[in-house]
């Protein structure tokens, strides 16, 4: 677990202090989960104290450990991103947690509301576990607009989904309701996205309910499919194999499939 900051040395020293007697690290041990690809690295500025550091370095390595041990119940998966260092950088550059790379942004605003305890009046989602799972499991469609559901859809749908079955506080877009409850119920207000226009109306419309139901959709309909024909099958899909060969359906098929057990609902 390594730490950097933006701070002197003798800040990073006391942090170094603070890692040893809260993890019960030795020396060494400390030593050792300072060099690369050990974990997580933390850049944040000195005016957060060591004790938030602390908690959000704990918190985004539990969340690490969950999203792969989630994953590797599937036989397929194998994740090349499992001893990579991820960084966290914390600043109020972006509004919205956002990932890129090894490298996920944390608004600095929504860690203090967090750990200030004002998380009934002030935003306090992180989705640190929606981000993680963006670097673990890459679809074969994130980098391909041209093809149905091609983008982030399969991306942004799992993440949602693990972020709300392994995320260890609620968050956007459900903040802890049932995915399926929550689009049953939107959908009373709105009629649902197709899916193959889902991360177009994410990325456009300025309907922030339209917005959301996109997303819980994409993860509703996630779910869906693990539920439904297992996590394996669904990852060999999301890493590209044709879901009508792995799940005996297509795309509009199975759409139509989720599509109705929603109405049920």
């Amino acid at each position: 677990m390594n730490y950097h900051t933006t701070s002197s040395f003798s800040f990073s020293a006391m942090m170094k202090v603070l890692i040893i007697s809260v993890l019960g690290l030795s020396s060494a041990e400390a030593e050792t989960n300072q060099q690369p690809n050990s974990g997580v690295v933390l850049d944040a500025n000195e005016d957060l104290d060591q004790e938030q550091l602390n908690l959000l370095v704990r918190d985004i390595e539990h969340a690490k450990r969950r999203v792969i041990t989630y994953l590797n119940n599937a036989e397929i998966y194998g994740s090349v991103y499992k001893d990579k260092e991820i960084n966290i950088i914390v600043s109020n550059e972006f509004r919205f947690p956002y990932q890129e790379g090894h490298k996920i942004y944390l608004p600095q605003s929504r860690i203090e509301n967090l750990l200030s305890g004002s998380c009934e009046t002030k935003n306090c989602s992180l989705a640190v576990t929606h981000e993680l799972t963006h670097i673990f499991a890459k679809s074969a469609y994130r980098d391909n607009k041209d093809i149905m559901f091609g983008g982030r859809f399969f991306d942004d749908g799992l993440a949602v989904f693990i972020q709300h079955k392994l995320g260890l506080r609620p968050s956007y877009p459900n903040f802890g309701e049932g995915l399926h409850i929550t689009v049953a119920k939107l959908m009373k207000e709105r009629d649902l996205v197709p899916l193959a226009d889902a991360e177009y109306v994410r990325n456009t419309t300025k309907d922030n309910t339209l917005r959301r139901l996109a997303y819980l959709q994409e993860g509703s309909f996630t779910e869906f499919l693990i539920e439904t024909y297992g996590l394996n099958q669904y990852l060999k899909v999301y890493f590209g194999d044709n879901p009508k060969k792995i799940m005996g359906y297509d795309m509009v098929a199975l759409e139509q499939q989720w599509k109705s057990f929603i109405q049920e609902l």
